[in-house]
């Protein structure tokens, strides 16, 4: 899930998370197949929806996140540029 898009520990960490929850959900319905009531499934669409509600929350903070690291590199790369033309001068005005 989060995983295959960030590579992140914490995105790691979350897919996993979400990975047995949903295992153990599928579990418990079948399990107990004969014996869930509506009341029980509205219980486990309510717990859903504020899973995917979390999911949503933080895929987009990670993507944020993401986005800040992106140009934090590209900040460095252009300085990084900047420096390597500084040196270049300096040696052809040396020479």
């Amino acid at each position: 899930m989060l995983m295959t898009v960030l590579r992140g520990k914490l995105a790691i960490q979350q897919s996993k998370a979400l990975i047995r929850i949903f295992r153990s959900m599928k579990d418990y319905i079948v399990e107990t197949r004969g014996l869930v009531s509506q009341r029980d499934l509205l219980c486990v669409s309510m717990q859903t929806a504020e899973n995917a509600e979390a999911i949503r929350s933080v895929q987009s903070t990670m993507l944020t996140q993401q986005k800040e690291i992106s140009d934090q590199q590209k900040a460095i790369a252009d300085q990084q540029k900047k420096i390597l033309e500084h040196d270049d001068i300096l040696t052809r005005i040396t020479k």
